[in-house]
């Protein structure tokens, strides 16, 4: 499917249908056909799979079960509903390989937490070729990648949580969270992606995706990134914390093979991140790497670039991955006009970047952290070899960095831009006396407090270049694009509301995802017994109990450890249902409590 505004109208129209669908199923137990629902009830600790499953008293077993009643192969002439009761689906009564089931938007399969979100447990996910699908409120914790889908359309993760397990650090547990490869019209939404020895969501030429308010986090590489040829991906409202290479990165490097045409010169097209919240990054919390019309705009990060820069705009890499079985793929790739080496062997091949745009984010690190290098990481031409695309390639071409308010290391710390890098003195957007006109780099420290530890809010006007702020840039889709007939994408032209849903208008020019105030929400534990609770890379709850403030909409991972001479007995409160001693918990409205059981 193709990027164009009809392309956009159709998914909206199919979302909806989906989410009204979806809005009126959420019976309760005993309620089997309603609107023409087939629901399939699953009970992991009471069920039988001799049963019909027609209601919570007559409950399948396993979801193998329940899924093979699915047909295969053919289109659903109604909604399926499977209702999945609080327990955990071990992974022998699950499907090892869930496959060609084809929902429509009139007729989607919703998986759903039938007693509450967290409180239906279900081993690793692995797809293919499945259609109109919708997970809500499933907890997935797994070595393995927690979900996979690979050629699916219309897929929706929403109020669900997966989480790879074991020392990432050391290279245990899964490569990702969440993958999703050659997929269309796929939307994450209030969920929670983390725990990977790479990257927490790794989105490989992905057309139409939307991922918000999600929690994504704690990856030894990337946080996120959308690459292989991506198209109208938006990244809106997350927040990404602790990983090591990198926050959100539009394009990366693919195998020229995996890529499907038109979409294979550039790694992302028409792609945005928008008011996010990035903290505790090593490297850069922003990066391009081989995008056409990109936007990043209204983000604010906090503690990042540490062993990098504060944003990236570099190359994307293209190789013929292998050892020479898909060689006749990359060459067939090559002769109709993708961008790559036409085998395998040699080094990647750069990927330029065409149409970046930096505008209006608030980039803030605290006295005594720093980026390592320089405040930006902007590449300077490289020669592109037998790649077929442009000769020199070049990550700076339109490259727009304005409005954004800098406060990083010592006052003369360098831009990184001119001399041997992009954006050299006669670059008509980014040239380094234009950056620093336009940018407030290091000049006077912003008016802000620190909330919920992990996010700086503007507390007064902060002056950016001429202190009015920018408005977002109207892009061009021509050039290779055009050539190649990629529909465009329809870019953002304002970013009306902030990350809390103030509305921009008639304040003073704030940058960043808040405007004024960032909602939060306080975690009161309470501890019966002896024994902690700790937040992953957070602090931790002694005694008897005590309160944690994070931000509206954050998830956090509790974990429960038992004194000695103590053992952990279950949960209460925020976290009831959830098994073992680990608790997946959403921070909604002003207050949520939970209680831990030690005896």
């Amino acid at each position: 499917m193709r990027g164009g505004r009809t392309a956009v109208l159709s998914w909206i129209v199919a979302f909806t249908a989906i989410l009204t669908i979806g809005s009126g199923l959420n019976a309760g137990p005993g309620i089997a056909a309603a609107n023409g629902v087939r629901t399939i009830w699953v009970d992991p600790v009471h069920g039988r799979d001799s049963r019909t499953g027609a209601t919570s008293a007559t409950a399948v077993r396993s979801l193998t079960t329940a899924w093979e009643r699915i047909p295969k192969s053919r289109v659903l002439d109604r909604p399926v509903k499977i209702m999945v009761r609080s327990g955990t689906i071990a992974a022998t009564a699950a499907p090892n390989y869930w496959e060609k089931r084809w929902g429509t938007a009139a007729s989607p399969i919703t998986i759903v937490s039938a007693d509450g979100p967290g409180r239906a447990q279900l081993p690793s996910i692995n797809m293919y070729q499945v259609r109109h699908l919708i997970l809500d409120g499933i907890a997935i914790r797994s070595p393995f990648d927690a979900f996979h889908c690979e050629k699916c359309s219309y897929i929706e993760l929403r109020r669900s949580a997966f989480v790879g397990i074991g020392n990432q650090s050391n290279g245990q547990g899964p490569q990702e969270a969440v993958k999703i490869n050659q997929s269309d019209h796929i939307r994450i939404v209030d969920s929670y992606l983390a725990g990977a020895t790479d990257n927490a969501l790794d989105l490989v030429a992905v057309q139409h995706a939307y991922i918000a308010r999600n929690t994504i986090a704690h990856a030894v590489d990337w946080c996120a990134y959308a690459k292989g040829g991506s198209i109208d991906v938006r990244f809106e409202s997350n927040t990404v914390h602790h990983c090591g290479t990198g926050g959100i990165t539009l394009g990366q490097g693919t195998g020229f093979q995996f890529m499907p045409a038109p979409w294979n010169n550039y790694e992302a097209y028409g792609a945005s991140i928008v008011n996010n919240v990035l903290h505790d990054i090593e490297g850069a919390a922003l990066g391009v790497n081989g995008g056409f019309v990109t936007l990043l705009a209204y983000n604010t990060a906090y503690r990042i670039g540490t062993r990098d820069h504060l944003l990236s705009v570099v190359f994307g890499e293209r190789s013929c991955d292998g050892t020479g079985e898909d060689d006749d793929l990359c060459a067939r790739a090559r002769a109709g006009g993708g961008w790559g080496p036409r085998a395998s062997g040699g080094d990647p091949v750069p990927i330029g970047n065409s149409q970046v745009a930096v505008v209006n984010n608030l980039l803030y690190n605290p006295t005594g952290i720093s980026s390592q290098w320089t405040q930006f990481g902007v590449y300077g031409p490289r020669p592109a070899g037998d790649s077929g695309g442009p000769d020199p390639a070049v990550a700076d071409d339109g490259l727009i960095i304005r409005g954004n308010a800098i406060w990083n290391g010592p006052p003369d710390l360098d831009l990184g831009l001119g001399g041997d890098q992009g954006c050299q003195e006669d670059h008509p957007t980014c040239a380094p006396d234009l950056v620093r006109a336009g940018n407030a780099v290091n000049t006077t420290e912003p008016p802000i407090r620190i909330t919920a530890e992990v996010v700086p809010v503007p507390i007064g006007e902060i002056a950016a270049g001429t202190g009015a702020g920018e408005a977002l840039p109207t892009f061009t889709w021509d050039g290779i694009a055009a050539d190649r007939d990629v529909e465009p994408v329809t870019m953002p032209v304002t970013v009306d509301r902030d990350r809390a849903g103030l509305a921009r208008a008639d304040r003073p020019w704030r940058p960043g995802a808040y405007v004024q105030d960032a909602p939060t929400t306080t975690v009161t534990g309470r501890i019966t017994g002896r024994g902690t609770l700790t937040v992953r890379a957070g602090g931790g709850i002694r005694g008897t109990g005590g309160s944690l403030l994070v931000l509206r909409g954050d998830w956090l991972e509790l974990k429960a450890k038992a004194a000695v001479g103590q053992k952990f007995l279950g949960w209460s409160g925020a976290c009831a249902g959830q098994r073992g001693s680990t608790c997946l918990v959403r921070g909604t409205g002003a207050s949520i409590a939970l209680t831990v059981r030690f005896g």
